[in-house]
């Protein structure tokens, strides 16, 4: 089965977070970006049955990164109807920063876990189970 791609955005307050859905068989890797000096700076696993769980990266200049605020939010919208394991990743560096902007991230996370919570609805995980023991 080809891989699919999609790909959401969202913007206020001065800048954007851009969201690259991508469908790997039956799994997603989810990868959240945007700002001036897009990273990887935490990843979010989540899958049905399972605990969510979050590692976050160094940060060169500021301890660790903060970007749970956006994985987890999305996690937290579409981890109630998610049938399958996802990865998602962040990372969002908007030089100068305001606080106008850092609050702009949660309801900007909101608004892409809503999305992606209505694509998961509009599309079902249909792949072919894999084949583990040959037939002999």
């Amino acid at each position: 089965m080809p891989e699919k791609t999609f790909k959401f955005t969202v913007a206020q307050s001065g800048y954007s977070l851009d969201m690259l859905v991508r469908q790997i068989g039956p799994d997603l890797l989810i990868s959240v970006t945007g700002g001036t000096n897009p990273h990887v700076g935490v990843v979010t696993t989540l899958a049905p049955g399972l605990k969510t769980q979050t590692v976050r990266f160094l940060s060169p200049h500021e301890g660790f990164h903060k970007e749970d605020l956006i994985t987890e939010r999305i996690a937290a919208k579409i981890s109630p109807s998610l049938t399958r394991n996802c990865v998602i990743t962040a990372g969002v560096h908007v030089n100068y920063i305001t606080k106008k902007q850092i609050a702009a991230a949660g309801p900007m996370s909101d608004k892409l876990g809503e999305q992606l919570l209505l694509w998961l609805k509009s599309h079902p995980e249909n792949t072919s189970k894999p084949i583990y023991k040959h037939p002999e």
